[in-house]
């Protein structure tokens, strides 16, 4: 019998790869396979690593993946405006919560420290 925790991680793992399916197959989005594996990762470490640096910082770093295949397609001049949008609230808010939970976890370190 498998714990509930690894459970809730196979069926989220499923569920990322059937919606990075749907996104090639529809193109709503300009994420590929680097933000799948870094959103897979992410899951991981929501599972076993919760309320860490470690998963703080890759959630940073995924934020960063989804957004670099925006600025590129940016600069191609692509007309996909639904895909735009998609990545761009995407990326904004793994980049912002992940950057607020960041800096209020390297506060809490340094006040630690001291």
């Amino acid at each position: 019998m498998k714990s509930p925790e690894v459970n809730r991680l196979i069926l989220s793992i499923g569920g990322l790869i059937c919606m990075f399916e749907a996104i090639s197959m529809y193109n709503f989005s300009f994420m590929g396979v680097p933000a799948l594996l870094s959103c897979i990762v992410l899951f991981i470490a929501l599972a076993y690593f919760n309320d860490t640096l470690f998963f703080y910082i890759w959630g940073l770093f995924t934020g960063v993946i989804i957004f670099i295949p925006l600025v590129i397609a940016l600069f191609n001049s692509s007309n996909n405006y639904i895909a735009y949008a998609v990545d761009g609230i995407l990326s904004l808010l793994f980049i912002s919560f992940f950057g607020f939970k960041t800096f209020k976890r390297l506060q809490i370190i340094k006040e630690n420290k001291v």
